[in-house]
């Protein structure tokens, strides 16, 4: 486990981006709407996954710009970045603005200065959830080779395609995780005559209840699962939540993006390694559910291009390597941009 706990330190020091964004607060992390339209200028830092907001005192093209000495920290774990969704007229005059939209329930804009600025904090923070989800899979498939836990990989967890139990579950804007019966299958188990679930792999069903007829959501196109890395190391055995990053389908239409991930908790350590490959062996992850790989060269592998040796301070990718990608296109879509130019890499 301890090169895993390097690469974290490695990456809570990288610096991804920083310079001037103007902000507007739409709901705070406890929930209140802002009733303000003012737009706020700050220095912004994203290093890690945290970005850190120094408030300008005073214009910053001058010679000396003053800046607040305590910064406004926003901690970017899973977040949803969009260019699409200007819900205020106010907001839709203005130019290259993004929308920021945390787990937590906290929503913002902000705006650049150009439109090669915009690109490049779009990418910043993409990159960062990218390379830190890329260690959460490193640290997840290292945990699971503990004995008691490896085993739940011998066969499948999987009774008749499926896997199913009360989980504690948390949706993107949800303040509060709430428990919901939960069913994963190999296969689909619901809607099968709907045409607009276009996916071929396994799906992961959200019930109200165990007794609810119809789930309210359905998960697809995972593409990633894995174990909540703690922010206390010392805490490791306790792990109990993982995160599972794909495409949320509401069974009811809904004003509000589902986001591309949701938050799973479970009782314990053992109950997550269950869960975590009943996802595997669900969606065909990581070679399951055959094997487990654990190989640098192989894309499939949780393990893929993944740094070695002390002197390296990239981790996987550095911002300009990210120059030619379209900022626009969905979060899948640009993660597996990021592993092509990985791969890339490997055959240089």
């Amino acid at each position: 486990m301890r090169p895993v706990l390097h690469l974290f330190d490695i990456f809570s020091r990288k610096i991804y981006m920083e310079g001037y964004l103007c902000k507007q607060d739409i709901i705070n992390n406890q929930g209140s709407t802002n009733s303000s339209d003012d737009w706020i200028e700050y220095y912004v830092e994203l290093c890690g996954p945290v970005l850190s907001f120094w408030k300008i005192a005073n214009n910053h093209d001058s010679e000396t710009p003053e800046v607040s000495q305590a910064p406004l920290i926003l901690n970017l774990p899973n977040c949803l970045v969009d260019l699409s969704i200007l819900e205020d007229n106010n907001v839709s005059q203005r130019m290259h603005v993004f929308f920021l939209y945390l787990i937590q329930g906290e929503k913002l804009y902000l705006q650049a200065s150009d439109n090669n600025t915009l690109n490049l904090w779009v990418n910043a923070i993409r990159l960062s959830c990218f390379e830190r989800s890329r260690l959460q899979e490193v640290f997840t498939a290292t945990l699971i080779k503990r004995p008691g836990l490896k085993d739940f990989g011998n066969g499948s967890v999987l009774v008749k395609g499926k896997l199913e139990g009360n989980l504690q579950v948390q949706f993107a804007g949800n303040f509060e995780p709430k428990t919901y019966w939960v069913v994963v299958a190999d296969h689909r188990v619901e809607d099968k005559k709907k045409k607009d679930l276009s996916f071929t792999r396994g799906q992961a069903l959200f019930y109200e209840s165990k007794k609810s007829k119809k789930p309210f959501m359905t998960l697809a196109n995972v593409l990633q699962t894995y174990a909540i890395y703690p922010e206390d190391p010392a805490i490791i055995d306790k792990t109990a939540t993982f995160c599972v990053e794909g495409t949320l389908f509401p069974t009811k239409p809904t004003e509000n993006k589902p986001g591309d991930f949701v938050i799973l908790t479970t009782d314990s350590l053992n109950e997550m390694s269950k869960w975590l490959f009943g996802f595997f062996d669900s969606f065909k992850l990581y070679g399951r559910p055959k094997e487990l790989l654990y190989d640098f060269k192989n894309p499939v592998s949780p393990f893929f291009a993944v740094p070695t040796g002390r002197s390296n301070t990239k981790l996987f990718l550095d911002l300009p390597e990210l120059h030619s990608l379209k900022f626009y296109v969905n979060l899948i879509i640009y993660n597996n941009n990021y592993m092509i130019i990985l791969n890339n890499h490997l055959q240089m």
